[in-house]
């Protein structure tokens, strides 16, 4: 995120943090064969307390910076090209990898799909 941070400071750039909520990890009933609502409420949750906490320490750092979040569900690498391409992002910044199984690899499969897939330039960071 510092990256991010630094890069929108120098240019003179709104943020828009986006955290997808990935469709296929969301909390599942097996015994019932739904998802689980109280699970995924909380999920939610704790998805919206760590990005209020994190926009906030950016507010606090540069009040002048216009720092926006939004949160979705679905296919993470996906949903972040889609909303690039409506929200007509100049940029997209990016972690190199994720905390998923293979978060040992050099680049993780989201971050490796973003960048086939959009349209916009991409910024990779580690």
């Amino acid at each position: 995120m510092k990256q991010a941070v630094d890069l929108a400071r120098q240019l003179g750039s709104e943020i828009t943090v986006v955290s997808v909520i990935n469709e296929m990890k969301m909390p599942f009933s097996a015994e019932f064969g739904l998802w689980a609502r109280e699970s995924h409420e909380n999920l939610i949750r704790k998805v919206l307390e760590s990005l209020n906490t994190e926009i906030l320490k950016i507010r606090e750092k540069h009040p002048e910076m216009k720092v926006e979040a939004l949160i979705e569900e679905g296919r993470p690498a996906k949903k972040i090209v889609e909303i690039a391409e409506t929200e007509e992002f100049d940029l997209i910044v990016i972690g190199r990898r994720g905390n998923g199984l293979a978060g040992h690899l050099i680049m993780g499969s989201v971050s490796s799909e973003v960048i086939r897939t959009s349209h916009s330039p991409v910024l990779i960071v580690g």
